[in-house]
């Protein structure tokens, strides 16, 4: 599967004048592709090491600045060649933002250190301020004020926070914003308008920097506001609002208005504006390049960003077929995918899985990240999914790690949202929409098992991303299935964090406990200890039934357990995601020398 993933770009101008753009795909080596004005690549260039970039900016030499996950390292192009200038920070792995210094050098935004780094290109690195903290890890925007010579941060995420500081006396005391919602993420600080202005998720705030007053756009949710803010032209800027609505921003009245519709419906990743009108390259996936003339008129054509083969997210066997259901990760695509003949189905686009199973009646079920969503696929048609709820702005979910489904009825287990605590059991009709949510104070529901009376659920202590780690064990639950009560409840067993998997058979049920497999009784929720995988505490597990023996996942390592007999055998190690179809175990690899799962590696089992 081949597929693309940009998540920033940048626009500028060669020594020429001419436009160029700057994104990156993900993918090991990540390339770089450099688009000219009519969307067509002109350059495709590795980053070596990369995975991907969220930090993209243009530089003065009309190349441009690129910060990378997982590996945190900073590129320069400058127009004919990659230079990989190194780590900022020994800690770093993901390089959230950069921005351009008059000067030629540029500061970077770092994660977990939360540090506001300058690159010169003479003097090297330089950690200007440290920022981090046990609640804040990510130093996620940066905006800097020419005027002021300011450095602003947006950090995250418990709480999350607009900080400033003055570029030539860092260790001035620093000045902290007040007014915006501390669960607001930062996706993007820019300066327009002698204002600061902070995007969030359908949410756009403005700042005064001298009175540090901080002001909503009442219109920006509305209008579904999303993407990132283009430069300012004649007192206005422009971003996309939900739908493909085209927006302008008065930057003097703080007024949003949509102005337009562009021909795709995606979110703007970079803009520029120059005498023929406004260019936006929109789309994180299926990137185009729309031209708004100074007229008003539309017109669109493809970008043609560098494809990559995809990190695959997750993969489910189909029923009966020997076929397998894949996801691209991050990249949102699922496709049918057959083994036997080496084809692969329409692809469509419903998030990145974390948790997938069938119905009885055969519907492919899905919860997927970034809106906690529940989505349901035909498998005979899945250019058509639907989506039943999304539980990310209402309540503060993320990602949808355990499903399962009960005759017409789904049930999704929840991480909580960036730098919260409280997860959830919710509880979908998939004919009629309707649903019930059940916050679970201060834990992470991973398990879900229907026993023909009551739902068994696992949970951990594990708050959302960013969040300060929480001690202690994870629960055991049995839950009402309509009203989502709990009936009865117990410590996970020897003292275990997580409780998390839980699969049956017609004699009980199998319970994953950080890595010890015991057998569980549904009613009393008493367990009797069968085998130890490993040591340490579990972030993730699934059991998968093979005759009278067990497939169990945890963290990446699949083992075949006899619990009869009490043995286990170790079938490979470093795997994302497992299936079991037929005598064949399928798993999700990362190849040798590369920094993302690309692969599936065919595994046979024993008689």
């Amino acid at each position: 599967m081949r597929t693309v993933l940009a998540h920033r770009a940048a626009m500028g101008r060669t020594p020429a004048g001419d436009l160029v753009i700057h994104t990156v795909s993900q993918g090991t080596n990540a390339p770089l592709s450099v688009l000219d004005a009519t969307g067509t690549r002109i350059a495709e260039v590795p980053l070596p090491g990369a995975s991907g970039a969220w930090a993209v900016t243009s530089a003065a030499d009309g190349g441009c600045w690129l910060g990378s996950y997982y590996q945190g390292l900073l590129f320069h192009w400058d127009g004919s060649a990659v230079t990989t200038v190194g780590r900022p920070t020994p800690e770093a792995t993901y390089l959230w933002d950069a921005v351009a210094l008059p000067d030629g050098g540029v500061l970077v935004a770092t994660y977990p250190d939360a540090a506001v780094v300058r690159y010169d290109p003479e003097q090297g690195f330089r950690t200007v301020r440290r920022l981090g903290n046990e609640g804040q890890l990510y130093a996620r925007a940066l905006a800097f004020d020419h005027d002021r010579r300011m450095v602003w941060c947006g950090l995250g995420v418990s709480p999350c926070q607009l900080v400033g500081f003055p570029l030539d006396d860092p260790e001035a005391e620093l000045t902290v914003v007040t007014g915006i919602p501390t669960q607001l993420v930062p996706r993007q600080l820019i300066m327009l308008g002698g204002r600061i202005w902070f995007v969030s998720e359908s949410e756009l705030w403005s700042i005064d920097p001298d009175g540090l007053t901080a002001e909503p756009v009442a219109e920006a949710a509305a209008l579904g506001a999303c993407g990132y803010l283009s430069p300012e032209h004649d007192g206005f800027a422009y971003l996309t609002g939900a739908g493909g609505a085209l927006l302008r921003l008065d930057l003097a009245e703080r007024r949003l208005d949509k102005i337009g519709q562009l021909p795709v419906s995606e979110p703007m990743i970079a803009a520029e504006i120059d005498r023929d009108g406004l260019i936006i390259l929109v789309g994180q996936q299926r990137a185009s390049l729309v031209r708004v003339g100074s007229g008003g008129e539309i017109t669109a054509v493809p970008a043609d960003l560098a494809a990559t083969p995809s990190h695959m997210g997750h993969l489910i066997g189909v029923p009966d077929s020997g076929d397998l259901f894949l996801s691209a990760g991050q990249q949102g695509d699922i496709a049918r995918w057959s083994p036997a003949g080496g084809e692969l189905g329409p692809t469509s686009q419903i998030g990145q899985v974390e948790s997938w199973a069938w119905t009885a009646d055969g519907t492919l079920i899905a919860g997927t990240y970034p809106q906690a969503a529940l989505v349901e696929v035909e498998p005979a048609d899945v250019t058509r999914p639907r989506v039943l709820v999304r539980l990310h702005e209402s309540h503060h979910q993320s990602r949808p790690i355990a499903i399962t489904s009960v005759g017409r009825v789904a049930y999704l287990g929840t991480t909580p949202g960036y730098g919260l605590r409280d997860g959830a059991l919710t509880r979908v009709d998939l004919d009629s929409g309707e649903f019930r949510v059940a916050a679970m104070t201060d834990e992470t529901v991973h398990a879900i098992w229907w026993d023909g009376s009551a739902l068994i659920v696992g949970t951990s202590p594990e708050s959302g991303t960013g969040a300060p780690r929480r001690l202690g064990s994870g629960r055991l639950l049995r839950v009402d299935p309509d009203t989502l009560a709990v009936l009865a409840e117990s410590p996970v067993p020897g003292g275990a964090r997580t409780a998390a998997a839980i699969a049956g058979d017609g004699d009980g049920l199998w319970l994953i406990a950080d890595h010890g497999l015991w057998r569980l009784d549904p009613a009393t929720l008493a367990a009797d200890h069968v085998l130890d995988l490993g040591t340490g505490a579990s972030a993730r597990a699934a059991i998968h039934r093979y005759g009278s023996s067990l497939v169990i996942d945890i963290d990446g390592a699949t083992w075949l357990a006899d619990p009869e007999r009490r043995t286990k055998e170790l079938l490979t190690e470093g795997g994302h995601h497992v299936a079991v179809v037929g005598r064949d175990l399928w798993a999700v690899v990362r190849p040798d020398q590369h920094s993302t799962f690309t692969d599936l590696r065919r595994i046979p089992l024993p008689d």
